[in-house]
């Protein structure tokens, strides 16, 4: 099945997403941070990255950009993934995830 990247710093959030989606039959892939992150989309080519926009050092929005800034991985489908109300607002009002 398909491979999936997730991006994400928390380690209790890391492990009950990658044990949902593995029971589901994906291949899951963690970073936890953007750096790794961006460095694991470019050399494992997932299907689609989970990135938490609230990371440590480089956050989710500017990983995005590097993300669809790269033509290796530009076509890369992102969803986010957040607890912040306001960060999903100003998301959806951003175009850093077309």
């Amino acid at each position: 099945m398909a491979k999936i990247l997730l991006i994400e710093d928390n380690h209790l959030n890391r492990d009950m997403l990658s044990r949902r989606f593995r029971r589901r039959g994906y291949e899951i892939v963690v970073a936890p941070d953007a750096e790794i992150g961006i460095a694991l989309a470019h050399s494992e080519n997932p299907a689609l990255i989970l990135m938490d926009i609230s990371l440590p050092g480089m956050n989710g929005w500017e990983a995005t950009r590097q993300s669809k800034s790269s033509a290796m991985t530009a076509q890369i489908p992102v969803i986010a993934v957040t607890v912040h109300a306001m960060a999903m607002e100003a998301l959806l009002q951003s175009r850093a995830w077309l």
